[in-house]
């Protein structure tokens, strides 16, 4: 389906029973809606659930000009509301991560609860001088193949599974352009300069692939110890799209923190 936002339309799924908890999913960078297909096939029963392409990914509208975290959190805002959907956890894989925490901190009524998946805590960061290497890297990617550059997003730890691979790859050659992936890359890195105020005040489930990069594993590990009452689980098999890799594992920690939050909305308005 399509929902209509001020920048342009939004091409989403959303499934299951309209008066059951919402659960939102967020996609990485170069990615689309089809990397939660395990997950809205797995929960659409009991849950509202849905995706989205991101703007400048998949099918959704593509911003000529002022792409920011802000400005995406703003759309998230709308496609809520044009969904009538009051409160949901949201889900973020990878930049999605960082999405939901930066919407999450700006939009705390809207929020019961975040799903971290192979990110970084917003809160904290980047260090100066990761920040002026990343720099640097990004700077070179203007120069640097899209043939060449998809490989290095996609990378030897993304997907631990052909088929997760395959989606990723097939998904940034075919439907994101190079340009709009150097804009994303370009807000990414603004963004985790600069990061957010205080920490994410939401129940929080922090996970990752237990196979993906080791300093992510540690990042995340060192993030649960600092927030008290968060969650946290490596899925075993699987790299850094954890849920397709392992959607097995991935959906059954999933399920149950979603039955431990209390405050979880019995319904939602239609």
């Amino acid at each position: 389906m399509i929902v209509e936002t001020k920048n342009g339309p939004l091409h989403c799924r959303d499934e299951g029973p309209r008066t059951a908890h919402a659960l939102v999913f967020v996609h990485g960078l170069g990615a689309d809606l089809g990397c939660f297909m395990k997950q809205l096939v797995r929960f659409r029963k009991h849950y509202r659930v849905v995706a989205f392409d991101l703007p400048n990914h998949g099918r959704s509208f593509t911003f000529a000009n002022g792409l920011s975290y802000t400005a995406v959190s703003e759309t998230i805002k709308e496609l809520l509301d044009a969904l009538g959907i009051e409160r949901a956890v949201l889900c973020g894989l990878s930049m999605g991560g960082h999405l939901v925490q930066h919407f999450a901190h700006h939009n705390r009524e809207y929020v019961a609860g975040v799903v971290d998946v192979g990110s970084t805590p917003l809160h904290k960061p980047l260090p100066r001088m990761t920040h002026w290497k990343l720099r640097l890297f990004f700077a070179t990617c203007r120069f640097i193949p899209k043939r060449i550059l998809v490989k290095i997003i996609a990378g030897k730890d993304r997907g631990r599974t052909e088929k997760s691979k395959d989606y990723l790859i097939n998904r940034i050659t075919v439907r994101t352009a190079k340009k709009d992936m150097l804009k994303m890359l370009r807000v990414m890195l603004k963004t985790a300069r600069k990061g957010i105020d205080e920490p994410v005040e939401a129940p929080l489930l922090i996970i990752h692939g237990a196979n993906d990069q080791k300093w992510l594993g540690e990042k995340a590990v060192r993030w649960h110890e600092e927030i008290q009452g968060s969650v946290y689980a490596a899925v075993p098999a699987a790299g850094h799209i954890a849920n397709q890799d392992n959607a097995r594992d991935f959906n059954r920690v999933l399920a149950r923190w979603l039955e431990s939050i209390e405050d979880f909305p019995k319904t939602n308005k239609t």
